[in-house]
């Protein structure tokens, strides 16, 4: 084989357009679907307290959210109730559809309850909005009046985050 045809003017021209509109391109843009920084799991990582809590339209007071926690770790959440009472469970998310998709995984004993909703980061706080188990994920942050719904807004769980939140 004459190896001096491999390299001659029009093979080389050749290869420098597949590379430009093939190789190159791919090379110097990011991927789709590449991670571009934190995820949103690692966003949530730590501890939080409850903000505020709406359930079909009507709030609780803060001195009712004041003890109330929630923390993430990786895919697990548990949460820690005024009364002292806890549950543990898995988080999903899709952070891909619009608004982001979070799916909660509680265990209780043999079965798991699963409740599906949204979140959203705003600010340095964490809003979720959930549907009752058993019921379709909500489309917007919204707790109406008798709705199925419940909005949380989370902020995370700091001496001085709390001192200035409350």
């Amino acid at each position: 084989m004459d190896r001096s045809k491999l390299f001659s003017a029009p093979s080389v021209s050749l290869y420098i357009a597949l590379l430009t509109v093939v190789g190159l391109p791919a090379a110097i843009l990011p991927r789709v679907g590449a991670q571009q920084g934190p995820s949103d799991l690692d966003l949530m990582k730590g501890g939080w307290f409850v903000r505020s809590y709406e359930e079909g339209g009507v709030s609780l007071s803060p001195e009712m959210t004041r003890d109330w926690t929630f923390r993430f770790d990786r895919d697990t959440v548990s949460t820690k109730y005024v009364d002292g009472t806890a549950t543990k469970g898995r988080v999903k998310l899709d952070p891909a559809t619009s608004p982001k998709g979070i799916d909660f995984l509680w265990d209780e004993g043999d079965q798991v309850k699963i409740v599906r909703g949204i979140y959203e980061f705003k600010g340095k706080e964490l809003r979720i909005c959930v549907s009752r188990p058993s019921k379709p994920r909500p489309r917007e942050f919204s707790s109406k009046y008798r709705s199925d719904q419940s909005i949380v807004v989370l902020a995370r769980d700091s001496r001085r985050e709390r001192k200035e939140g409350r």
